[in-house]
């Protein structure tokens, strides 16, 4: 798997994670949400309901370092390597969501190794489907 060559590497801002509730949050439309809590895969829901041509757009894979948050997330220490996959969830041209998966890499054994060579396939639909 090819590494993220550092001058490739984007200026992350670390995101604040929040537990979704029922009642909304601040700044979160109603649509929105209601996406944020739908349970299932989110790939299926975003087929489902675009019109056009559903397709996944690979920004970038390799590994790097995770981000602090997600490092503590995963419970993975500091500055641990990960495969980081950045993707666009499109519909027709349009991109409907920017998804980012982090896996630490010694957990890419056995079937997970396929998880490194999804290409255009959606991982949700890997996911999901197994």
């Amino acid at each position: 798997m090819p590494e993220i060559p550092r001058s490739d590497r984007r200026a992350w801002c670390e995101a604040t994670w929040t537990r979704l509730r029922p009642r909304r949050l601040p700044g979160v439309g109603p649509a929105s949400h209601a996406w944020l809590r739908a349970p299932g895969s989110l790939t299926r829901a975003l087929v489902a309901t675009c019109p056009g041509r559903f397709s996944v757009r690979v920004l970038r894979q390799g590994r790097g370092p995770a981000l602090p948050t997600e490092a503590g997330l995963l419970d993975n220490g500091p500055a641990r390597t990960t495969l980081i996959r950045e993707v666009g969830l499109n519909c027709d041209s349009e991109t409907w969501v920017f998804a980012r998966t982090v896996i630490p890499a010694h957990d890419l054994r056995g079937p997970a190794l396929g998880l490194t060579m999804l290409g255009q396939r959606p991982l949700g639909e890997v996911l999901f489907s197994d």
